[in-house]
Protein backbone atom coordinates (compact mmCIF):
# COMPACT_ATOMS: atom_id res chain seq x y z
CA UNK A 1 0.00 0.00 0.00
CA UNK A 2 1.05 3.85 -0.91
CA UNK A 3 0.03 6.05 1.83
CA UNK A 4 -0.13 10.03 0.11
CA UNK A 5 -1.52 13.48 1.59
CA UNK A 6 -3.68 15.58 -0.63
CA UNK A 7 -6.89 17.51 -0.12
CA UNK A 8 -6.62 17.45 4.06
CA UNK A 9 -6.81 13.52 3.51
CA UNK A 10 -4.27 10.57 4.34
CA UNK A 11 -4.61 8.50 1.15
CA UNK A 12 -3.82 5.17 1.71
CA UNK A 13 -3.91 3.58 -2.25
CA UNK A 14 -3.34 0.20 -3.80
CA UNK A 15 -2.82 2.07 -6.90
CA UNK A 16 0.57 3.95 -7.51
CA UNK A 17 -0.44 7.69 -7.91
CA UNK A 18 1.37 10.79 -9.38
CA UNK A 19 1.98 12.11 -5.63
CA UNK A 20 4.85 12.48 -3.56
CA UNK A 21 4.46 9.69 -0.95
CA UNK A 22 4.53 10.12 2.59
CA UNK A 23 7.71 8.42 4.09
CA UNK A 24 6.77 9.01 7.56
CA UNK A 25 5.11 5.33 8.57
CA UNK A 26 3.45 7.12 11.71
CA UNK A 27 1.56 9.99 9.78
CA UNK A 28 -1.80 10.94 11.02
CA UNK A 29 -4.55 12.59 9.68
CA UNK A 30 -8.20 12.14 11.03
CA UNK A 31 -9.25 12.01 7.36
CA UNK A 32 -8.44 8.86 5.50
CA UNK A 33 -9.27 8.37 1.90
CA UNK A 34 -8.88 4.32 0.72
CA UNK A 35 -8.32 3.51 -2.73
CA UNK A 36 -8.31 -0.04 -4.14
CA UNK A 37 -8.76 -2.03 -7.15
CA UNK A 38 -11.58 -3.81 -7.87
CA UNK A 39 -14.24 -4.94 -10.48
CA UNK A 40 -17.30 -1.87 -10.23
CA UNK A 41 -20.04 -4.51 -11.60
CA UNK A 42 -23.34 -2.34 -11.40
CA UNK A 43 -24.43 -0.43 -14.18
CA UNK A 44 -25.23 2.71 -13.79
CA UNK A 45 -27.77 4.82 -15.75
CA UNK A 46 -29.42 8.30 -16.04
CA UNK A 47 -25.33 9.89 -16.34
CA UNK A 48 -24.31 13.41 -16.87
CA UNK A 49 -21.66 14.09 -19.53
CA UNK A 50 -18.66 16.38 -18.71
CA UNK A 51 -17.29 16.17 -22.78
CA UNK A 52 -16.61 12.11 -23.14
CA UNK A 53 -16.70 11.46 -19.52
CA UNK A 54 -19.36 10.15 -18.17
CA UNK A 55 -20.70 10.73 -14.11
CA UNK A 56 -23.71 9.61 -11.91
CA UNK A 57 -24.33 10.77 -8.06
CA UNK A 58 -26.76 9.39 -5.76
CA UNK A 59 -26.91 10.30 -2.36
CA UNK A 60 -23.25 9.90 -1.02
CA UNK A 61 -22.51 7.50 -4.24
CA UNK A 62 -20.67 8.82 -6.90
CA UNK A 63 -19.91 7.00 -10.52
CA UNK A 64 -17.44 8.31 -12.88
CA UNK A 65 -16.46 6.46 -16.21
CA UNK A 66 -13.47 7.58 -18.22
CA UNK A 67 -13.19 5.90 -21.51
CA UNK A 68 -10.69 3.91 -22.02
CA UNK A 69 -8.82 4.63 -18.63
CA UNK A 70 -10.90 2.84 -15.93
CA UNK A 71 -14.30 3.59 -13.80
CA UNK A 72 -14.57 4.93 -10.47
CA UNK A 73 -16.78 4.41 -6.97
CA UNK A 74 -16.71 6.69 -4.29
CA UNK A 75 -18.55 5.91 -1.34
CA UNK A 76 -18.02 7.31 2.11
CA UNK A 77 -14.32 6.99 2.77
CA UNK A 78 -13.39 5.06 -0.11
CA UNK A 79 -12.58 4.88 -4.54
CA UNK A 80 -12.86 1.95 -5.71
CA UNK A 81 -10.61 1.68 -9.17
CA UNK A 82 -12.11 -0.57 -12.22
CA UNK A 83 -9.29 -0.35 -14.75
CA UNK A 84 -9.97 -0.91 -18.33
CA UNK A 85 -7.84 -3.48 -19.93
CA UNK A 86 -4.33 -2.04 -21.31
CA UNK A 87 -5.33 1.37 -19.37
CA UNK A 88 -1.97 3.62 -18.87
CA UNK A 89 -1.65 3.32 -15.15
CA UNK A 90 -0.09 7.04 -14.81
CA UNK A 91 -3.59 8.19 -16.69
CA UNK A 92 -5.58 6.34 -14.31
CA UNK A 93 -3.60 8.21 -11.44
CA UNK A 94 -3.98 11.40 -12.89
CA UNK A 95 -7.60 11.43 -13.49
CA UNK A 96 -8.12 9.80 -9.99
CA UNK A 97 -6.12 13.02 -8.50
CA UNK A 98 -7.32 15.46 -10.66
CA UNK A 99 -10.72 14.83 -11.62
CA UNK A 100 -12.35 12.09 -9.64
CA UNK A 101 -10.92 14.61 -6.50
CA UNK A 102 -13.03 16.81 -7.64
CA UNK A 103 -16.34 15.48 -7.35
CA UNK A 104 -15.28 14.67 -3.78
CA UNK A 105 -14.01 18.51 -2.81
CA UNK A 106 -17.07 19.54 -4.30
CA UNK A 107 -19.12 16.91 -2.56
CA UNK A 108 -17.71 18.35 0.39
CA UNK A 109 -19.22 21.79 0.59
CA UNK A 110 -15.70 23.46 -0.84
CA UNK A 111 -15.82 26.41 -2.81
CA UNK A 112 -13.03 25.18 -5.82
CA UNK A 113 -11.31 27.40 -7.97
CA UNK A 114 -8.88 26.90 -10.64
CA UNK A 115 -5.51 28.34 -9.97
CA UNK A 116 -2.81 28.14 -7.64
CA UNK A 117 -2.81 28.62 -3.50
CA UNK A 118 0.61 29.68 -1.67
CA UNK A 119 1.14 30.37 1.40
CA UNK A 120 1.73 34.61 1.73
CA UNK A 121 5.91 35.08 1.47
CA UNK A 122 4.97 37.63 4.51
CA UNK A 123 2.56 35.76 6.42
CA UNK A 124 3.28 31.97 6.58
CA UNK A 125 -0.19 31.65 7.96
CA UNK A 126 -2.10 33.69 5.29
CA UNK A 127 -2.76 32.26 1.72
CA UNK A 128 -2.05 33.35 -1.74
CA UNK A 129 -4.88 32.61 -4.84
CA UNK A 130 -3.80 33.06 -8.18
CA UNK A 131 -6.34 32.44 -10.62
CA UNK A 132 -6.77 33.35 -14.42
CA UNK A 133 -6.92 31.69 -18.25
CA UNK A 134 -5.34 28.99 -19.08
CA UNK A 135 -1.84 30.04 -20.09
CA UNK A 136 -1.78 33.43 -17.85
CA UNK A 137 1.05 32.19 -15.75
CA UNK A 138 -0.51 30.88 -12.70
CA UNK A 139 1.83 28.18 -11.84
CA UNK A 140 4.29 29.10 -12.60
CA UNK A 141 4.57 32.55 -10.52
CA UNK A 142 3.66 30.29 -7.66
CA UNK A 143 6.60 28.15 -8.04
CA UNK A 144 8.86 31.31 -8.48
CA UNK A 145 7.18 32.80 -5.46
CA UNK A 146 8.15 29.38 -3.83
CA UNK A 147 11.66 30.73 -4.08
CA UNK A 148 10.52 33.60 -1.87
CA UNK A 149 9.74 32.58 1.60
CA UNK A 150 6.24 30.90 -0.23
CA UNK A 151 4.83 27.00 0.50
CA UNK A 152 2.65 26.00 -2.50
CA UNK A 153 -0.64 24.59 -0.78
CA UNK A 154 -1.85 23.61 -4.24
CA UNK A 155 -2.14 23.49 -7.88
CA UNK A 156 -4.48 22.96 -10.61
CA UNK A 157 -7.71 22.42 -7.60
CA UNK A 158 -8.26 25.19 -4.68
CA UNK A 159 -10.74 24.26 -1.85
CA UNK A 160 -11.98 26.77 0.35
CA UNK A 161 -14.00 26.05 3.44
CA UNK A 162 -16.62 28.12 3.84
CA UNK A 163 -14.44 29.83 7.20
CA UNK A 164 -12.02 31.57 4.46
CA UNK A 165 -9.30 28.35 4.89
CA UNK A 166 -7.89 27.42 1.64
CA UNK A 167 -6.93 23.74 2.46
CA UNK A 168 -4.21 22.33 1.10
CA UNK A 169 -4.14 19.78 -2.11
CA UNK A 170 -1.91 18.56 -4.62
CA UNK A 171 1.56 20.72 -4.07
CA UNK A 172 2.87 19.78 -7.46
CA UNK A 173 3.32 22.68 -9.57
CA UNK A 174 2.55 21.85 -13.26
CA UNK A 175 4.77 23.88 -16.08
CA UNK A 176 5.19 24.00 -19.03
CA UNK A 177 8.83 23.03 -20.77
CA UNK A 178 9.80 26.42 -21.49
CA UNK A 179 8.69 27.43 -17.97
CA UNK A 180 10.15 24.13 -16.23
CA UNK A 181 13.86 25.16 -17.54
CA UNK A 182 13.66 28.54 -16.94
CA UNK A 183 12.50 28.20 -13.33
CA UNK A 184 14.93 24.91 -12.53
CA UNK A 185 18.12 26.48 -14.54
CA UNK A 186 18.13 23.38 -16.22
CA UNK A 187 18.33 23.15 -20.13
CA UNK A 188 17.44 19.05 -20.08
CA UNK A 189 14.21 17.87 -18.74
CA UNK A 190 13.74 13.55 -17.45
CA UNK A 191 10.80 12.21 -18.65
CA UNK A 192 10.14 10.96 -15.01
CA UNK A 193 9.27 14.70 -14.54
CA UNK A 194 6.39 14.31 -17.48
CA UNK A 195 3.01 13.96 -16.77
CA UNK A 196 2.30 12.61 -20.66
CA UNK A 197 -0.15 15.66 -21.48
CA UNK A 198 2.26 18.32 -22.09
CA UNK A 199 3.24 19.55 -18.78
CA UNK A 200 5.92 18.56 -16.21
CA UNK A 201 6.12 17.93 -12.49
CA UNK A 202 8.16 20.60 -9.59
CA UNK A 203 8.47 19.44 -6.62
CA UNK A 204 8.39 22.65 -3.88
CA UNK A 205 8.21 23.76 -0.71
CA UNK A 206 4.86 22.85 0.58
CA UNK A 207 2.24 23.40 3.26
CA UNK A 208 0.36 20.80 5.07
CA UNK A 209 -1.97 22.82 7.02
CA UNK A 210 -5.01 25.36 5.90
CA UNK A 211 -4.61 28.81 5.43
CA UNK A 212 -6.49 31.61 5.85
CA UNK A 213 -7.30 33.52 2.65
CA UNK A 214 -6.12 36.95 2.38
CA UNK A 215 -5.61 38.10 -0.98
CA UNK A 216 -6.48 36.79 -4.90
CA UNK A 217 -4.68 37.63 -7.89
CA UNK A 218 -6.49 37.19 -11.54
CA UNK A 219 -3.69 37.17 -13.86
CA UNK A 220 -4.60 38.31 -17.62
CA UNK A 221 -2.73 38.30 -20.59
CA UNK A 222 -2.87 41.83 -22.34
CA UNK A 223 -1.70 44.42 -25.49
CA UNK A 224 0.39 46.62 -23.03
CA UNK A 225 3.68 47.53 -22.17
CA UNK A 226 3.82 46.87 -18.55
CA UNK A 227 2.36 45.56 -15.67
CA UNK A 228 -0.77 46.81 -14.33
CA UNK A 229 -2.24 46.41 -11.13
CA UNK A 230 -5.92 47.35 -9.45
CA UNK A 231 -7.46 47.00 -6.56
CA UNK A 232 -11.06 45.47 -7.90
CA UNK A 233 -14.34 46.56 -5.00
CA UNK A 234 -17.42 45.42 -4.13
CA UNK A 235 -19.12 43.57 -7.36
CA UNK A 236 -15.93 43.98 -9.20
CA UNK A 237 -14.32 40.74 -7.12
CA UNK A 238 -17.21 38.71 -7.44
CA UNK A 239 -17.68 39.31 -11.25
CA UNK A 240 -14.10 38.48 -11.53
CA UNK A 241 -13.97 35.28 -9.67
CA UNK A 242 -16.85 33.65 -10.47
CA UNK A 243 -15.50 32.83 -13.96
CA UNK A 244 -12.82 30.81 -12.45
CA UNK A 245 -15.02 29.10 -10.21
CA UNK A 246 -15.11 24.78 -11.25
CA UNK A 247 -18.55 23.89 -11.00
CA UNK A 248 -20.52 20.75 -11.37
CA UNK A 249 -23.99 21.43 -11.35
CA UNK A 250 -25.84 18.32 -9.97
CA UNK A 251 -23.69 19.00 -7.02
CA UNK A 252 -23.62 23.23 -6.73
CA UNK A 253 -26.23 25.42 -7.43
CA UNK A 254 -25.71 29.31 -8.28
CA UNK A 255 -27.30 30.75 -5.22
CA UNK A 256 -24.84 28.70 -2.81
CA UNK A 257 -22.34 29.56 -5.03
CA UNK A 258 -22.96 33.42 -5.13
CA UNK A 259 -23.65 33.44 -1.34
CA UNK A 260 -20.32 31.57 -0.58
CA UNK A 261 -18.75 34.27 -2.85
CA UNK A 262 -20.47 37.43 -0.82
CA UNK A 263 -18.98 36.39 2.30
CA UNK A 264 -15.80 35.21 1.41
CA UNK A 265 -15.08 38.71 -0.31
CA UNK A 266 -15.88 40.40 2.05
CA UNK A 267 -12.69 40.31 4.79
CA UNK A 268 -10.20 39.78 1.46
CA UNK A 269 -7.80 41.72 -1.35
CA UNK A 270 -8.65 40.98 -4.66
CA UNK A 271 -6.82 42.38 -7.45
CA UNK A 272 -6.68 42.09 -11.39
CA UNK A 273 -2.95 41.98 -12.82
CA UNK A 274 -2.58 42.50 -16.29
CA UNK A 275 0.66 41.48 -18.09
CA UNK A 276 2.27 41.78 -21.74
CA UNK A 277 0.90 39.29 -24.03
CA UNK A 278 4.44 37.80 -24.43
CA UNK A 279 7.18 35.78 -21.73
CA UNK A 280 8.07 38.22 -18.81
CA UNK A 281 10.25 37.33 -16.42
CA UNK A 282 8.39 35.95 -13.57
CA UNK A 283 10.28 37.80 -10.64
CA UNK A 284 9.34 41.09 -12.36
CA UNK A 285 5.58 40.53 -11.50
CA UNK A 286 6.14 39.24 -7.82
CA UNK A 287 8.20 42.94 -7.65
CA UNK A 288 5.08 44.52 -8.61
CA UNK A 289 3.17 41.78 -5.90
CA UNK A 290 5.55 42.94 -2.86
CA UNK A 291 4.60 46.68 -3.84
CA UNK A 292 0.90 46.12 -2.96
CA UNK A 293 1.55 44.10 0.60
CA UNK A 294 3.85 47.19 1.66
CA UNK A 295 0.89 49.68 0.43
CA UNK A 296 -1.17 47.60 2.79
CA UNK A 297 1.19 48.18 5.99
Amino acid sequence: MYKYFAYNNLIISELLLPLNPIIDENYYSKNILYINKNTISFIYKETSLIGTISYSIKDQEIYINVPNVAQYLYNNNEIIVDPYDQSDIKLIGLYLIHFVMLFIINNNNYLLLHGSAVTSPFNKEEAMILIGNKGAGKSTLAATLSKHNSKILCDDLIPISKDGLVHPGIPIIKLFEDSYKAITNNAEISNENSDGQGKYHLNANYSSSAKKLNTIIILSKCNINDIEIKELTGGEKIKAIIQHIIKIDTLNKDSFIFTYLMELTKNIKVYSLKRVDEYINPELIIKEIFKIYKKGD
